[in-house]
């Protein structure tokens, strides 16, 4: 079966937008990997951020890790 990225975003940026957390957390794992759309880490952040806002223990933890590697962020301590 075929992806259909593009078609994925659009409908996870829709539930985003209603604040669905796992949809953010979805769109900011997408950019942040940047395996099937460009990578952008600052809109990654932003998604991460929204989920992590939102009550997402996963994203929460998630984003502590990735402070606290210092991947594709600033390392923060």
């Amino acid at each position: 079966m075929p992806k259909e990225i593009e078609k994925a975003v659009y409908y996870f940026r829709k539930s985003a937008k209603q604040k669905n957390e796992y949809a953010a957390y979805q769109l900011g794992k997408l950019y942040l990997l940047g395996e099937h759309i460009k990578k952008d880490i600052e809109l990654a952040l932003w998604y991460l951020k929204t989920s992590a806002t939102q009550g997402n223990p996963y994203v929460q933890y998630a984003l502590g890790k990735l402070y606290l590697q210092g991947r594709e962020v600033a390392r923060k301590i």
